[in-house]
């Protein structure tokens, strides 16, 4: 297959994305001087506050891999296998209607201040990524981003604030590179695939609670997100499935090992979640120094808020998201391959949710929270989102 041929058959599209943190003004300054030569010899015009000119707060601490790639991040795509899904990939039908790549940009980066205690302040970059967009008969595109393969430690470290003891042992685990949904399934994406033809179970066409074309679908169960995602391999041809938990917490993640892809906590300018105290279960509005925020009391529009490092959105809050493993007390003898881990009789085991959701504390949002219930469980903030192999090399 020629060139100009795998450029329309993947229909890659470039997309900007944002990368951010929190931290203390200070610490952000030395950070700004260190990227200055970096980014001189592409961006022109960039000021750079002194010390005295920001101001002064409570240390947040740092992220411990944070630090964003200015270069290009595009990468090969070599031959991998999906987790539960063995040496499956894209079949060779191609789309019929190849859409352009669109052009980079490289921007320098920018701040600003969240008003809340301690003063902190979000750093802002412009990366590059790419994604698949998957056609459906409303016009509510599904656009599967490209997450490029690596390794990472899964799970919270023992000091993590607020962990949970299923969120360990913390270990090591390679992953693929593969394809994500760039936002959870909306209700649009999933009235359209509801209307599609039937393949082991029926779907109500409007399950939610808070309805939205463009809010997340929710009030669905596992076995409704398994059958979304069959009736969509049928219908494109291509093998969609639920992420793995090891492909989502690394996903969610995004090459940072904090609490929150955003850094070392987290606010509700940056996410939808339960910003304010619930006393009957004794769990606080806030995460560490971070502040305490709204409580919107429902689900708000996917993308609405700052897309992480790989340029996903909404992977702290908004809805749990169902994953393809069954659930396991902790990680003693999770499989190292991303693969997704599952027992012998699956219709006896709880399967996971992953990232906490617009009705629970900030705690419950982190990167490395796990939830769990049975797979014919639909509730008014379970969705989900879908993954798919990346088999073929990119053009």
């Amino acid at each position: 297959m020629g060139r100009a041929k795998k450029t329309a058959a993947w229909r890659l599209l470039e997309q900007q994305s944002e990368e951010l943190s929190l931290c203390h003004p200070q610490q952000q300054y030395a950070r700004q001087c260190q990227q200055q030569q970096r980014l001189s010899g592409c961006v022109r015009g960039v000021q750079y506050s002194s010390p005295s000119e920001l101001a002064d707060g409570n240390l947040l601490g740092v992220p411990r891999r944070v630090q964003t790639r200015s270069g290009d991040v595009q990468r090969d795509i070599r031959k991998s296998t999906s987790a539960g899904s063995p040496g499956r990939g894209f079949p060779t039908r191609e789309p019929a209607e190849p859409q352009p790549i669109l052009p980079i940009v490289v921007e320098p980066m920018s701040e600003r201040t969240v008003p809340s205690p301690g003063n902190l302040v979000i750093r802002r970059q412009r990366r590059r990524g790419r994604y698949w967009r998957e056609p459906l008969s409303n016009g509510a595109d599904l656009e599967m981003v490209l997450v490029p393969g690596g390794e990472f430690w899964m799970g919270s470290p023992e000091d993590e604030l607020d962990r949970y003891d299923d969120e360990g042992p913390r270990h090591r685990v390679s992953v693929p590179t593969f394809l994500m949904g760039k936002f959870p399934v909306s209700q649009a994406q999933w009235r359209a695939v509801a209307a599609l033809p039937q393949v082991g179970r029926a779907l109500e066409p409007d399950p939610s609670e808070f309805k939205g074309a463009n809010r997340p679908v929710e009030q669905v169960s596992w076995d409704d997100a398994v059958e979304f995602c069959r009736r969509l391999s049928q219908h494109s041809g291509r093998d969609y499935r639920l992420p793995s938990e090891a492909e989502w917490e690394y996903a969610c993640r995004a090459e940072t090992s904090t609490p929150f892809h955003f850094g070392e906590t987290i606010t509700t300018d940056l996410a939808n979640y339960r910003g304010t105290d619930n006393k009957e279960r004794d769990l606080s509005g806030s995460y560490g120094r971070g502040p305490k925020g709204e409580y919107r009391e429902q689900t708000t529009e996917v993308g609405s808020f700052l897309a992480n490092g790989f340029g996903l959105y909404d992977m702290h809050g908004n809805v749990w998201e169902w994953c393809a493993d069954d659930w396991h007390n902790n990680y003693e003898g999770a499989p190292n391959d991303a693969s997704a881990w599952v027992n012998e009789n699956r219709t006896e085991s709880k399967k996971v949710l992953r990232g906490g959701s617009w009705d629970v504390n900030p705690r419950n949002c982190r990167s490395a929270i796990r939830y769990d219930d049975t797979p014919d469980y639909a509730f008014i903030n379970f969705g989900f989102r879908v993954a798919c192999a990346a088999s073929r090399t990119l053009p």
